[in-house]
């Protein structure tokens, strides 16, 4: 494939096939797309689509797939070589981002210094936990804690410290949109019918162990 030096590096970039239309849309159309003018290279513009939350990690791997499979030789490396430098990038930012929550954690008193110790070293390599919260609500999810520590963390008193209240006021809010999407999923998995008669065997099951 011959790439045109003219184009802009989000038409190659979309020409290549590591980004689609959609992709280069909502770039040119985003607050900050001045900055792309002082990012002359391939790499550095995809770094910076996946800093605005335009190109996502899912996104990412399709990228690499799709170059896996449609090219070859030569065009591959180079086509991987700009992933590469991408995911190496996403992974150093998601770095930063588990160190920064985890020691605001620490900070607020929210996790002590053995457990952030403990910790930290266990959060997945490709999992970025970009708010104190998300680290605690991964920290829950995930099993990390007891949970019995983990309902001390959640109830913890605030005692006028604005941080800490506001982390524990993001994790219900992240509680909230976890509970939506599981309901989302669940209403999509189960044919109506199944919401009817779920609550029916459920008395029926009572009444007849009751019995």
């Amino acid at each position: 494939m011959t790439l045109d030096t003219q184009a802009s590096p989000l038409a190659t970039l979309q020409s290549i096939g590591i980004i689609n239309a959609e992709h280069h849309r909502r770039a040119l159309a985003d607050p900050h797309a001045t900055e792309l003018d002082g990012l002359p290279g391939l790499a550095d513009n995809l770094i910076w689509l996946i800093g605005r939350d335009i190109v996502s990690d899912q996104d990412l791997r399709n990228a690499c797939t799709y170059v896996a499979g449609v090219y070859e030789g030569e065009e591959q490396d180079r086509y991987g070589d700009i992933l590469e430098q991408a995911l190496a990038a996403m992974a150093h930012a998601g770095r930063s981002l588990n160190h920064k929550s985890m020691a605001t954690l620490r900070a607020t008193g929210l996790l002590t210094q053995a457990e952030h110790d403990l910790l930290l070293p266990k959060i997945p390599p490709e999992r970025a936990l970009a708010t104190p919260a998300a680290a605690l609500a991964w920290i829950d999810h995930t099993g990390q804690l007891p949970r019995a520590r983990v309902l001390q963390i959640r109830h913890a008193l605030t005692d006028g410290d604005g941080e800490r209240s506001a982390v524990l006021q993001e994790l219900l809010v992240l509680d909230q949109e976890r509970k939506a999407q599981l309901g989302a999923f669940w209403r999509d998995m189960l044919p109506p019918w199944m919401w009817i008669a779920l609550p029916l065997l459920a008395v029926g099951a009572y009444l007849w162990f009751s019995a």
